[in-house]
């Protein structure tokens, strides 16, 4: 049987999957459907995010999307306007109409709960370290205590991580981290890398990767723990999976954006980075009419706080919109779209200033050449990467 797929709420957060070719290839029909009122509808799927023509349009009816196809895709929405309980109720229909439902573990999380449903998430990490060292295991049961992996976590501290490690972080959301992570992986595997994926977004499992797991943000655990236990969930990964390189996409920003947009502050990027270091990091920014010494700054800022060399900076489309951030209220950075052009201008004008390469990330060209700078890199300190 064909398959065929249906993305709700469609938006600039999914478009990315869509311009992967292989991804595209598993479905004779794709349908894509907005909230209505988005100023989306009868438009191509590749305006969300100005990043080229997509060739499919995009539709508002979510009851005449959703007929003849069997996949639906409910992507995490950004749109406070949207109540909760009409996504809720939009899922609802789906598994009525016996379509294979996909969503991330956090919308599934909230949907059960509005369903009144019992969900308990088991982490494959915490399994595997009840087994990594049956002696210290049988060392503590043999003192009468019950096996607890926190004391085992907290006796061994952090534990290397041997296979080179690329971090991708930004400096806030919405700056094209997922789309970074999504290319360099898919080019990675062209070429004939093992690679292993902790992703930014969810969307990651969908290529193969891996969700950071919910514990990094949930309030059972202290920070110490969830960097001790990230730390162990990336060696699980690199244990079992024994990839020639990974790579580490960090959701959110490594730094507030304002007073009032704060973020996490930073938090969970300093809490991953502290887990597992990045032999090499790429940076993505929003588009702005930075200072001279900005780039050289923030190189600095990557070397003293994450212990890493920043080597590449991704320049996104996207612009902050300054005079919103004055007014807003909520924990949102808001930002317009602008020209692939103006971006290119704009490294043209910085590169000769800092010895950092400088890309544009909707120029298909220097995306293309990401995965091969990064290997070059690599290639004096890890020999292991090396065919």
């Amino acid at each position: 049987m064909s398959k065929s797929l249906l993305i709700y709420p469609y938006s600039s957060e999914t478009s990315d999957i869509l311009r992967n070719k292989s991804f595209r290839e598993r479905y004779e029909v794709i349908h894509l459907c907005a909230f209505p009122g988005s100023g989306l509808e009868r438009k191509d799927a590749g305006d969300v995010d100005r990043g080229g023509h997509i060739g499919i349009m995009v539709e508002e009816d979510y009851d005449i999307a959703i007929k003849d196809i069997t996949d639906v895709l409910f992507s995490d929405y950004q749109n406070v306007k949207v109540k909760k309980e009409d996504i809720f109720e939009k899922i609802d229909k789906a598994y009525n109409l016996s379509k294979n439902v996909i969503m991330s573990k956090q919308l599934r999380k909230q949907y059960s709960n509005w369903k009144k449903e019992d969900v308990e998430e088991e982490y494959p990490i915490l399994r595997w370290l009840k087994a990594i060292d049956k002696e210290k295991v049988e060392k503590l049961n043999g003192l009468g205590e019950m096996f607890d992996y926190k004391k085992l976590v907290f006796n061994e501290g952090i534990v290397e991580i041997s296979t080179p490690l690329v971090g991708v972080v930004g400096t806030a959301q919405h700056t094209g981290k997922f789309h970074i992570q999504l290319q360099m992986v898919t080019e990675l595997r062209r070429i004939g890398y093992k690679v292993s994926w902790i992703g930014s977004n969810w969307l990651c499992e969908l290529f193969g990767g891996h969700e950071i797991p919910s514990f990094m943000t949930e309030t059972n655990y202290n920070e110490t723990e969830k960097i001790l236990l990230l730390n162990r969930y990336v060696k699980y990964i690199e244990t079992h999976e024994q990839p020639d390189i990974m790579i580490m996409g960090v959701p959110g920003g490594i730094m507030p954006c304002s007073k009032n947009i704060t973020g996490d502050f930073g938090m969970l990027a300093y809490e991953m980075c502290q887990a597992a270091i990045p032999d090499l990091m790429i940076l993505s920014v929003f588009f702005d009419e930075y200072q001279s010494n900005f780039f050289e700054e923030i190189k600095n800022c990557i070397k003293y706080r994450y212990s890493t060399k920043l080597s590449i900076v991704s320049i996104c489309n996207r612009r902050i919109d300054w005079d919103e951030v004055k007014v807003i209220n909520r924990n949102i950075v808001p930002y317009f779209t602008v020209g692939s052009h103006l971006v290119d201008t704009l490294i043209e004008k910085n590169k000769s200033q800092t010895n950092i390469e400088l890309i544009n990330l909707r120029n298909s060209a220097d995306m293309n050449s990401i995965s091969q700078n990064i290997i070059e890199e690599l290639e004096d300190d890890h020999e292991c990467i090396i065919f």
